[in-house]
């Protein structure tokens, strides 16, 4: 079971379905919400200053939407690797996406820190898969 989630998704029912999700598979303690890619910079940003690598408390999945207003996901994550992957690095992104576009997908997996990419609606099977993929020891 992992400790933390971020989930950074504009769609509020999205949000309530992947809590419940969560909870019936014991898949993490917690979910952070966040509604799109600057929230979530922010969040990390009051973050680091109070976490160190060693510290379990901070998300190690973010769940990310890339298609969201203010900033969507990809700038997202550009940014969140320039600015705070060195202090998280052991965060990890799964992409959430309503429909597979095969350039965006392309540009995500440029990143290390993407683990997988996945369209919605997630499922309790595709969430059970994450959570074997998430405890083998490469995290692949």
């Amino acid at each position: 079971m992992l400790n933390k989630i971020l989930c950074v998704e504009d769609d509020q029912l999205l949000h309530l379905f992947l809590k419940k999700m969560v909870d019936k598979t014991d898949f993490a303690d917690e979910i952070i919400d966040v509604y799109n890619g600057r929230e979530a910079l922010d969040y990390y940003r009051d973050l680091s200053g109070s976490v160190d690598e060693q510290s379990p408390d901070y998300p190690e999945l973010i769940f990310l939407d890339l298609k969201m207003p203010v900033m969507g996901g990809l700038k997202f994550l550009d940014e969140f690797e320039k600015l705070f992957l060195d202090k998280f690095s052991r965060t990890n992104v799964v992409i959430l996406t309503s429909y597979l576009v095969k350039q965006e997908r392309e540009i995500a997996e440029q990143h290390p820190f993407v683990l997988d990419y996945l369209t919605k609606p997630l499922t309790f099977e595709k969430l059970n898969e994450l959570k074997i993929k998430l405890s083998s020891p490469s995290g692949q």
